[in-house]
């Protein structure tokens, strides 16, 4: 009788094993996703030169920070203009001249804090889909 009972036990865990492991591939891909779509919005987002240039915008890009059998951590950066990030989305504040005029001011422009409220949400919601459609 202990027998069967051993392998109920085996059988169980090698069950929840492979539940597990499906649970944690379509997170790891869902990850992936969200990021890549997040890296996508913050260059439609990113602030335009006058003349035209795209750099600061073009140079948004998904590093896989960790990536193990248990999980995967992505960081979204910006690789050339990173120093801008923060002048960008917090704007500056504004000084005067030896001849009273004001200068310095940028006002700021959120651009990347409404893409990352936007990713949290999206990956919540994709790991509560596949949690409950994974059978």
């Amino acid at each position: 009788m202990s027998t069967q009972i051993d392998e109920l036990a085996k059988t169980l865990d090698s069950i929840l094993a492979l539940y597990s492991e499906e649970i944690t591939e379509g997170i790891k891909e869902e990850t992936r996703k969200v990021a890549k779509e997040a890296q996508r919005r913050l260059k439609l987002a990113s602030k335009k030169a006058t003349n035209g240039k795209t750099e600061y915008a073009n140079s948004w890009s998904v590093y896989i920070k960790k990536n193990n059998a248990n999980e995967l951590k992505t960081v979204i950066r910006n690789v050339k203009h990173y120093r801008l990030t923060h002048l960008l989305e917090k704007g500056t504040n504004t000084r005067e001249t030896s001849k009273g005029l004001n200068r310095g001011a940028m006002p700021e422009r959120e651009h990347i804090k409404p893409v990352a409220d936007w990713a949290q949400e999206e990956y919540e919601k994709r790991v509560k889909h596949v949690i409950e459609n994974t059978k």
